[in-house]
This record gives C-alpha cells, sequence and structure tokens, in this order.
C-alpha cells in the first residue's frame, strides 16, 4: 500500500503548471486514450470507471460503441465494482498516509507540505496529528477487538481461510454486541470529527493530497451510517438493494465491511449503456433456454437491464 501512494498517480493533484506535466505517463496515457479509435479494457477496469465515478461527459460521445466479450461475467464483475468495503488494513492505512503513529513520515508531517500553511492550520494540523488520529486509532482498535470476537464466535467458514457473518437483527440479540454498538458510536463520532478537522486545511498543494482521504473517511461513514439503517438504528430506511456482511482474515487478523448489490440491473441501466450509441454482447453462454424460452436469452437480459435488447444464437465457429 506504501508503494502504490509512492507510484500511483492522483488525478486531483494534476494541474497544467506541474513541471512533469508533459512529461507525465498518466497523461501522456489520457491523451493516447482521447486520440485512438478503439480501446480495449477488462471488464473490471470499465466498470469502476463508468459505475463508481462521477460522469464525465467528455469520455463518452455519441457515436461510441461497446463491444463486451464473454459477458456471461458481467453481472458478477458489475457486483464487485458496485460492493462498497471498509477494509481494517486499507483504514489503518490511510491514517498512516496522513501522519504514521512511530515514524516521521506523512502529509501531515512533511514539512516541505507543510511550509505554506498559515498559523491557523498549522494548529489545526498539530490538532489532527496530537489528538484526533490517536483518538480515532484507538477507537479503531477497541472496535476491532469487539467485531473481530463477534465474527469468530457467530460467523461461518473455515477459520483456516476466512470467516463471513450476514448483518442482520440477530446482531443484536448476541452478548457481544452492546460493546460493538458503544465502540462503532465511538469510532463514527471520531471519524466525523477527523473528516471535519481536514475541511479546515486549505491548502491548495495539501488539499489536493488530502481529498482522497477526505473522500474515503465520508465512504467509511456512509458505509457505517448504512449497516446502522439496516439494523433499524437510524431513521432513514435502509437501501433493500444492499446485503451487508462482515469478515475475518485469519492472515492478517483483520476485518472488513462489504455492502453488496443484489441487483446490478438499474445501475447498468443508469450508468454504462446510456453511455454508448450501441451495444453488443458476445459469449458461448450468454443463453439458458428453458421451456418458456427457448432461445434462454430472457435471464441474461433481466440480470444485466437490457429487456429491449435484440438477440441473436450463431452457429459454432469451425
Amino acid at each position: 500500500r506504501e508503494a502504490r501512494e509512492r507510484v500511483g498517480t492522483n488525478p486531483l493533484r494534476c494541474r497544467a503548471d506541474c513541471p512533469f506535466f508533459h512529461s507525465c505517463a498518466f497523461q501522456k496515457q489520457l491523451g493516447r486514450r482521447k486520440d485512438a479509435q478503439i480501446l480495449v479494457t477488462n471488464q473490471a477496469y470499465l466498470l469502476a470507471n463508468f459505475l463508481r465515478q462521477e460522469k464525465d461527459k467528455e469520455e463518452t460521445a455519441e457515436e461510441v460503441y461497446l463491444v463486451l466479450d464473454e459477458a456471461h461475467h458481467l453481472e458478477d464483475v458489475a457486483t464487485e465494482a458496485l460492493t462498497l468495503a471498509l477494509d481494517h488494513e486499507e483504514f489503518t492505512h490511510r491514517l498512516n498516509h496522513l501522519a504514521h503513529p512511530s515514524k516521521n513520515r506523512g502529509l501531515l508531517k512533511d514539512d516541505e507540505r507543510l511550509k505554506d500553511l498559515s498559523e491557523e492550520e498549522r494548529s489545526k494540523v498539530k490538532e489532527v496529528v496530537d489528538q484526533l488520529l490517536p483518538r480515532l486509532r484507538d477507537a479503531l482498535q477497541n472496535y476491532s477487538l469487539y467485531l473481530v470476537k463477534l465474527i469468530k464466535n457467530r460467523a461461518s467458514g473455515d477459520p483456516r481461510y476466512s470467516l463471513t457473518l450476514g448483518l442482520s437483527e440477530r446482531w443484536k440479540q448476541f452478548e457481544e454486541w452492546p460493546y460493538i454498538n458503544r465502540e462503532e458510536g465511538v469510532l463514527i463520532e471520531a471519524l466525523k470529527k477527523l473528516k471535519e478537522a481536514l475541511k479546515e486545511i486549505r491548502n491548495d498543494r495539501l488539499v489536493r493530497d488530502l481529498e482522497p482521504i477526505r473522500e474515503y473517511l465520508q465512504e467509511a461513514l456512509d458505509l457505517l451510517f448504512e449497516r446502522r439503517r439496516a439494523l433499524g438504528l437510524a431513521s432513514e430506511e435502509a437501501d433493500p438493494n444492499l446485503l451487508h456482511l462482515s469478515e475475518w482474515d485469519p492472515l492478517t487478523d483483520s476485518w472488513r465491511h462489504l455492502a453488496q448489490p443484489i441487483d446490478v440491473a438499474q445501475a447498468l441501466k443508469e450508468g454504462l449503456w446510456p453511455r454508448f450509441k450501441g451495444v453488443i454482447l458476445t459469449s458461448a453462454t450468454l443463453s439458458v433456454p428453458t421451456e418458456k424460452d427457448a432461445e434462454g436469452f430472457g435471464h441474461i437480459k433481466r440480470l444485466l437491464g437490457l429487456e429491449e435488447a435484440r438477440h441473436r444464437r450463431l452457429p459454432p465457429s469451425l
């Protein structure tokens, strides 16, 4: 994860006056993509861009066509792309990227980044490093302690590989629940305070670097609140299209929360198909013939939100 932060590109940082703008591999790739007539990618990258990121009208045009091979995998790939996740290890890494607790490393410990901050912003950075981050780490550690205990005691699976526990009203009947509920509330409050504090750091350069972390903190809060709605602990209605799971990994002794979509058809209707003038799906196993559907395309059409699409079965190639 640390290597990814060092070599990866944060598009929010990109600007025309960057001294490396014209030699940047990311910018060169964008230029080639805009000039290309044919783009080849895998389904995961395609859906990650169209279903999880904000729509960019410049990215597609009226004359763009999409061809998807092995389209029988598309529902699974879309489910993965749309799944919301809160991962204990990733969470810890994001906090360390802000300011590592035992090393002189992190965005808020980098003198070069901090040199142009106002006194007020320096004071806020000090508060984040000395108070808010340690408080959040303590909250995360306590929450993790009780959550892992619950998963180990109640989940299904082989503990040598992984354990999975679905979220349901039964959680509130478990003896571990009062402790998890208490620590989750503390975790949420600590997350909110850190997110608000980072908003008060307005230095242009640091803002660009902090934006992905602020977005991650908001996504973490959104998922935790959605889980509470699913348990009837919030006034808003829970999303009925989400299946909530909690997993434990014995290799890292860490957990993650998942919110998986049950039906991806509507998301594909809204986020993918309208972006193209035409779409062609191909696969040797798209059709599942039944008595009521002799050609067998009805099932895949419902799954992918393509009820009005035309279909055709071709003989096997020699």
